[in-house]
């Protein structure tokens, strides 16, 4: 066996020389895991045991057995790897894999290991905002900007540039706004502090980058109600890679003008957000329904107006299924915002079962999403039917993970890391938390997170700028960076794009181009591939649009799916407790929690007057506690804590503050 071991062994690593690939190591998150979740890697090298080793001191800490399994694969060339799980192993620390003769790059076990990422891919925003400067404090780093606001289009204002490029698109914008606002209504996360221009106004950072790209749809709205499609640079998305920087290329046109595809879209991130912002801002909240309905009125009165095509746009075109999941879309928001019956007669009538993750164009799935959070007016079969769905899809991509050499889910075209994301974010995340007994879909969505940060064949982190990784993502398609030439190179949060199983052929390389040579997928001498390269192969780190561009839609589901991985390393609660002030109350108040009803998070803010052992928990009917929300000393000042009742059934419950000698307790209702 030994022999046959070496044999494998000395065969891959010829195949690595031979074609410069990087399968030479055991391939492993190099983000890292949190104590009590699930812990796997790849290893190219058949082992029948391995170690856990401490970083610090290289001692030993956990003796592991033979593999899982064996799963050979024509993604990396018909080469076989072998699956070994360390989950037993819980402790805290710094560490790497050793098995077969190879090692794993370090890693990390903590339950804070997913904060870095999620604060990095959720900032990815800032530096994508349009029509401003990216400057000091908040850059963080050299990837600064003057303001680029003088480019906008009469009436325009803010958004994100899509990707590498600088066009800014509704299918996509609306699509990102989507996932971000599913992270707030899953997750609530109260940061205010990382460190964007409106930190520490008191509204959770997430929800001013949400406002950001909603006050762009708004201002795209056309007079009659309709909106228009992308704003475009130079009214044609043409300008030079490599000295073309936002401030610097040609002035914006509006493009595409209305059509049913792209109102739609707008309707329903405009609705959407209509619920999410009223206890923040009403106004906006309401300025946001009020474009919502006018867009409304408008595609019903339009259902013709279907030519998306046209330059620089993400055309759709007027495929009659297609078009019913974003009238489905519209409509299932406009339900949820409103309760409105006239609603949930459109929903039904667009009604499609959701069997393929939703994207720019389709967007049936998104429809079920919010239809399942609509608590008045929705029909409880067509809910039970959207769950049973997203069930069968989960087990798909089990069943897809099982068969993959690093028990990832995806398909490998143009964004496959996007398409990962999506397909957890949409159903494997969405399964486990419809029902928590099924551990096996959250463990695969945090399988697919693990390729993202390094167990691929690379041994790539696909994320830009993570600290303590090994072997980042530091260049990619973009043409600010590619002006820019900073260092580093890129800034952090970005996820690339992934292996591509038909890079375009039109991604070439242009060694004389000037000021920098352009290295694309074809032509690049130090990533030399051709039509033999394995599927899992087919990335560069350079500057190639196929495999290495980056686009703001991805990151908004890595959004998504970085929160769901912290909420399950913190045991539940992505928060813990925020202070919102030092000010001084004048007294105790524990206030009512909104919204209420809920469904399945609330938030409950308390004033403590001075520095005092604090306790909060919530009670059942029969004065059972089912969560101990706070028991610790805290100084004085205005808090807020979030409640996620995600394993609880609809009822009442109450909620108790005791600080010193004063208690009070106020009552809530759980409706699912």
């Amino acid at each position: 066996m030994k022999n046959l071991a070496g044999t494998i062994l000395l065969v891959l690593m010829c195949f690595v020389a031979e074609r410069g690939f990087a399968l030479d190591r055991i391939a492993v998150s190099q983000v890292g895991f949190a104590p009590t979740s699930i812990k796997q890697f790849s290893s190219p090298a058949q082992f029948t045991s391995f170690e856990i080793r401490r970083i610090s001191d290289n001692a030993l800490v956990f003796a592991g057995g033979a593999p899982l399994r064996q799963v050979t694969s024509a993604l990396i060339g018909g080469l076989p790897v072998w699956i070994g799980d360390f989950t037993a192993f819980t402790d805290p620390g710094r560490y790497k894999v050793v098995a077969g003769g190879l090692e794993s790059y370090p890693f990390n076990i903590d339950i804070n290991v997913f904060d870095q990422p999620v604060r990095a891919a959720q900032r990815m925003f800032y530096y994508q905002r349009a029509f401003t400067e990216i400057t000091m404090p908040y850059a963080e780093g050299p990837w600064v900007h003057p303001s680029d606001a003088d480019k906008a289009p009469a009436g325009i204002v803010k958004g994100w540039h899509d990707a590498g490029d600088y066009a800014i698109y509704m299918p996509t914008m609306a699509q990102s706004i989507f996932w971000l606002l599913e992270a707030w209504s899953d997750f609530g996360p109260l940061d205010d502090n990382t460190n964007i221009p409106e930190s520490g106004n008191g509204v959770p950072d997430l929800l001013d980058e949400v406002r950001w790209g909603l006050e762009w749809v708004r201002s795209m709205q056309d007079p009659n109600g309709g909106f228009w499609g992308s704003a475009c640079p130079g009214c044609n998305n043409n300008y030079y890679c490599g000295t073309s920087f936002p401030h610097t290329i040609p002035q914006y046109c509006k493009s595409i003008p209305p059509t049913v595809q792209n109102t739609a879209k707008a309707i329903a991130v405009l609705a959407y957000g209509s619920r999410v912002y009223t206890p923040y801002d009403a106004a906006f909240a309401n300025s946001c329904l009020s474009a919502a309905q006018a867009g409304w009125t408008w595609m019903i009165n339009n259902p013709t107006a279907t030519n998306d095509a046209g330059p620089c746009t993400y055309e759709q075109g007027a495929d009659t299924f297609l078009l019913q999941t974003n009238r489905m879309w519209a409509a299932a928001a406009m339900l949820y915002a409103t309760g409105n019956p006239m609603y949930e007669t459109a929903f039904q009538s667009e009604y499609q079962e959701t069997g393929w993750i939703s994207s720019y164009s389709k967007t049936d799935g998104f429809a079920n999403s919010l239809y399942l959070r609509t608590t008045s007016g929705a029909n409880p079969a067509t809910q039970n039917a959207i769950r049973q769905q997203i069930f069968v899809m989960a087990d798909t991509i089990r069943s897809d993970a099982n068969n993959h050499p690093f028990q990832y889910a995806t398909h490998y075209y143009w964004g496959c890391n996007g398409n990962a994301m999506h397909r957890s974010g949409e159903f494997s995340w969405r399964a486990y938390f419809l029902d928590t007994t099924r551990v096996a879909d959250r463990d695969q969505a945090l399988s697919n997170l693990d390729y993202i940060f390094g167990r691929n064949y690379y041994n790539q982190c696909y994320v830009s700028g993570i600290s303590g990784v090994s072997k980042p993502r530091v260049n990619g398609f973009h043409h600010w960076m590619k002006a820019l030439n900073a260092n580093p190179w890129h800034y952090p949060g970005a996820l690339a794009g992934g292996p591509n199983e038909f890079p375009d052929v039109n991604d070439i390389s242009y060694p004389g181009a000037q000021p920098y040579p352009v290295w694309g997928y074809w032509g690049d001498p130090a990533n030399p591939r051709s039509a033999s390269t394995p599927v899992e192969g087919r990335f560069t780190e350079n500057d190639s649009w196929s495999t290495n561009e980056i686009d703001i839609n991805w990151n908004s589901v890595l959004v998504y799916n970085l929160y769901a991985a912290k909420k399950i390393a913190r045991g539940g609660n992505v928060n813990g407790i925020v202070r919102n002030s030092a000010a001084l109350p004048e007294g105790f108040a524990l206030y009512q929690n909104y919204p209420n009803p809920f469904n399945p998070l609330t938030t409950i803010e308390f004033n403590l007057p001075h520095r005092e052992y604090v306790t909060v928990a919530v009670y059942n009917m029969l004065g059972q506690d089912v969560a101990l929300l706070l028991n610790e000393t805290q100084d004085a000042g205005k808090y807020t804590l979030r409640f996620d009742a995600s394993g609880l059934t609809s009822g009442v419950y109450f909620y108790r503050l005791q600080a010193g000698g004063y208690s009070q307790t106020r009552s809530m209702v759980l409706v699912k």
